[in-house]
C-alpha cells in the first residue's frame, strides 16, 4: 500500500514538515521544526532548524551592514558571521568584497582631497580598477 506524501514516516510528521518548508520557502526564517522529536526525525528537525537559523543570522547581518555602510556611511564596517562553515562564509566574503570595491574610490578621493587641502598638489589618485586607462 502506498503512503500519502504527508504521512508519518520514521517519526517525521509530513504535515509539519510541509508547513515548515512552505514557510521557509516564502522567506519566514523564524519557522522552526519541533524540538521534541527524537531519533532520526529529531536529527532531521535539528538539522533543518540549524540551516534556517544560519539563514536568519545571515539576513540579520546583511541588514546590519546595509544600515551601517549604506545609510550611516561607515565604510570601514564589514559583515561577519562567526561560527558558520565555509559555504556561509563565502556569502559574507562576497558581500565584503562588494563593499570594498564600492568604497575604494570614495576612500581614495578622500585621501586625494585631504592632500590637496593640506597643500600637497603632487599627490595622485591610485587607480586599482582594471577598466581604468593606465597613466
Amino acid at each position: 500500500m502506498r503512503q500519502s506524501a504527508t504521512s508519518d514516516v520514521d517519526g517525521i510528521d509530513g504535515k509539519i514538515l510541509l508547513n515548515f518548508l512552505l514557510r521557509v520557502k516564502t522567506g519566514d526564517f523564524t519557522a522552526r521544526m519541533p524540538l521534541d522529536w527524537t531519533g532520526a526525525a529529531g536529527k532531521v528537525a535539528d538539522g533543518l532548524n540549524d540551516i534556517v537559523s544560519a539563514n536568519e543570522a545571515l539576513g540579520a547581518e546583511l541588514a546590519r551592514v546595509a544600515q551601517v555602510v549604506g545609510r550611516q556611511g561607515r565604510l570601514s564596517q564589514r559583515a561577519t558571521l562567526a561560527g558558520w562553515t565555509q559555504g556561509w562564509s563565502g556569502s559574507i566574503d562576497s558581500v565584503n568584497n562588494l563593499i570594498d570595491d564600492l568604497a575604494r574610490p570614495t576612500i581614495e578621493m578622500q585621501r586625494v582631497i585631504g592632500a590637496v587641502a593640506d597643500g600637497d598638489l603632487n599627490r595622485r589618485s591610485r587607480s586599482t580598477s582594471p577598466a581604468s586607462p593606465s597613466s
